[in-house]
């Protein structure tokens, strides 16, 4: 990795829900990669939408160093209310993600990982993990960081390397 670039509106959840979080980061690497590319969605995955929900956060909620998985997690959830996330507020720009069984969800170390959902038979990039709404992980919703909204922002730093 060479680069990290930071949106420049990144305030980690300063005032959400009355402040966008813009809770996303690109990283410009020194090499391509020879892995699957996943497409990024055109549109904002609507309340309902299922999805899957990836990361190697820890699978233990009381633990921040014990319980990481030796492969890849995989939950599939939906898209759910905005009234759910509300303890931690949802801003422009966030999804919020159902704990289907409330005991799973995502995790410490899951921040970042990815949520896709299938269209048109495609899978495709809807989010990027944020916050939970509790500290016991899977006991509440997940706020996940819309990546369709954010698509310009995206293609602008893919395009000149900077965040402005």
């Amino acid at each position: 990795m060479t680069k990290i670039v930071v949106h420049p509106g990144w305030n980690w959840a300063r005032g959400a829900p009355k402040k966008q979080v813009f809770d996303i980061a690109m990283l410009q690497l020194d090499h391509l990669l020879q892995q699957p590319t996943v497409q990024l969605a055109r549109n904002t995955a609507r309340r309902s939408s299922t999805i899957s929900l990836y990361g190697w956060g820890v699978t233990e909620p009381d633990s921040t160093s014990t319980g990481l998985p030796l492969r890849l997690q995989q939950l599939d959830t939906r898209v759910t209310a905005p009234s759910r996330c509300a303890d931690i507020g949802l801003s422009a720009g966030e999804i919020c993600t159902d704990n289907p069984s409330s005991t799973d969800g995502s995790c410490y170390g899951d921040s970042g990982g990815p949520a896709l959902a299938t269209i048109d038979g495609v899978p495709q990039l809807v989010g990027s993990a944020s916050r939970t709404a509790n500290e016991f992980c899977g006991t509440a919703p997940a706020v996940y960081t819309s990546s369709p909204d954010f698509r310009d922002w995206i293609y602008h730093v893919a395009r000149t390397g900077s965040a402005t």
